[in-house]
């Protein structure tokens, strides 16, 4: 976490944007508390203590592919992602 980085705040009524504000330094169960600024205008129906999702965006990677695990593919084992036909 750092200073300035991206955030959405989902609100159920609309999705906004923001910026991480401020980090709090305690660790509680391994969850870090931040605070984040939102720079665009508020949805209709939000209101203070309305409960909300929030998603900070740690890094940007470009072209890159991502090949999920199979379905059978278990821990600690050895599988093929490709098959020839």
């Amino acid at each position: 976490m750092a200073i300035g980085q991206k955030a959405t705040i989902d609100t159920r009524n609309g999705v906004v944007n923001g910026h991480v504000s401020r980090i709090d330094p305690s660790v509680v169960n391994g969850t870090v508390t931040v605070d984040v600024a939102i720079t665009d205008p508020l949805p209709n129906g939000a209101r203070p203590d309305l409960s909300v999702d929030g998603t900070v965006e740690l890094e940007n990677l470009k072209d890159v592919l991502f090949v999920g695990r199979p379905v059978h593919g278990q821990a600690d084992s050895t599988i093929g992602n490709f098959q020839d036909y």
